[in-house]
């Protein structure tokens, strides 16, 4: 009798803890897995924290953009990312400083002088605007002639066959397609002295100053000589006249040793006037710049 009350008791007790077991088990006592380097293993259900990004807003002046403009105006972002997914950043040794917010498409009117480029802002913060931007270290394509930020008198520009005006880096003190200066009318494209030798009048939108007066090289999209010097023609076809023989065509190259050699390059120039004193003859080509071919007859 008395062994059946031990036994009796002894499985009142493995009963009371197997409840105690699953309870624990029930409320999250449970010890993490480890896996074999002992470190805690996680669920595919577990969530795993991960860092919140910044929250975006609207452009101010005095931000500053993950972007920098290169020689020439061209944006380019200054975090290896792509230029056209522009973010703000802190102030440091990269990227640019936003001088001004003015409307989209008006940065050419409204910017300050020293603005290196353009960027639009992005969609969604705010109301669509364009950024005059700065960029915090050199170089500065706003400084005259390097192809950037607002188009003033001393830069350069490539006209398209359509008549688009477009600053672009100059190569040399005078080109390709130096501005001689920003006007209202055509008839102002000229010289100190009324003339309109090498001065070409272009349009394009603004408002105060829609004529840009150019010089040469501002079609040209070839940059240098088009032909060495000491390069040899036959002669072309020409025509005298009391300005001197105009040559039609093309020129064919000769070796200067052949009795059909006419003529050798003597210089390349942005124009005829700037030729050599022993140049007899010159060609021109707009494709070029310089685009003038300075020749001397051999014979």
């Amino acid at each position: 009798m008395v062994n059946r009350v031990m036994v009796g008791a002894l499985l009142g007790v493995i009963a009371l803890l197997v409840v105690v077991i699953v309870v624990m088990r029930a409320g999250g006592d449970e010890e993490p897995v480890t896996s074999a380097g002992g470190t805690p293993s996680v669920s595919a259900s577990t969530p795993v924290a991960g860092p919140s990004p910044a929250p975006a807003t609207p452009w101010a002046e005095g931000d500053c953009v993950d972007v920098a403009v290169v020689p020439g105006g061209t944006v380019v972002s200054s975090s290896g990312g792509s230029a056209g997914d522009v973010r703000q950043v802190e102030c440091g040794a990269a990227g640019a400083r936003i001088l001004l917010l003015v409307d989209r498409g008006d940065g050419e009117e409204r910017c300050p002088r020293d603005t290196d480029g353009f960027v639009d802002t992005p969609t969604g913060l705010g109301e669509p605007r364009t950024a005059c931007v700065r960029n915090l270290a050199t170089p500065h394509p706003a400084e005259r002639g390097r192809g950037g930020g607002v188009l003033v008198a001393g830069d350069c520009v490539l006209v398209s066959d359509d008549g688009d005006v477009k600053e672009r880096s100059c190569t040399d003190s005078r080109g390709p397609g130096r501005v001689w200066g920003l006007y209202k009318k055509k008839s102002q494209c000229k010289d100190s002295r009324g003339f309109l030798d090498y001065h070409y009048a272009h349009r394009r939108p603004h408002p105060t100053h829609p004529v840009v007066c150019a010089g040469p090289g501002h079609t040209a999209t070839e940059l240098g000589a088009k032909y060495p010097d000491g390069t040899c023609f036959r002669k072309p076809p020409t025509l005298s006249t009391r300005l001197g023989d105009m040559i039609f065509g093309g020129l064919d190259e000769v070796a200067c040793s052949s009795r059909s050699a006419w003529a050798r390059v003597v210089a390349s120039a942005r124009v005829a006037e700037d030729c050599p004193a022993r140049a007899t003859n010159s060609v021109g080509d707009d494709a070029h710049y310089p685009g003038t071919t300075c020749l001397r007859t051999l014979r």
